[in-house]
């Protein structure tokens, strides 16, 4: 379900930035945070649960903690 939210969000951010007015970019620019927003949310929470996308999150979770830009938040989660 979350996923299809997030597609959504990705169909009306092209949309609002291919108008090009000021207000596009504003809405484009909320479409994509909330994009971005539900899939970490997914992979924040999807981590915690057993969801058949649970193994898939593990992996992108741990790509992402590998960088040493991001060892405090690893640190973060490691204690959470």
């Amino acid at each position: 379900m979350f996923l299809i939210l997030a597609y959504f969000c990705y169909v009306f951010y092209g949309r609002a930035r291919g108008k090009g007015h000021t207000e596009a970019n504003r809405r484009a620019f909320v479409y994509a945070a909330s994009g971005l927003a539900i899939l970490a949310s997914m992979l924040t929470y999807g981590n915690r649960l057993s969801f058949p996308w649970s193994s898939v999150c593990d992996s992108s979770l741990s790509l992402l903690l590998r960088r040493d830009s991001l060892s405090g938040i690893r640190n973060i989660l490691a204690h959470s």
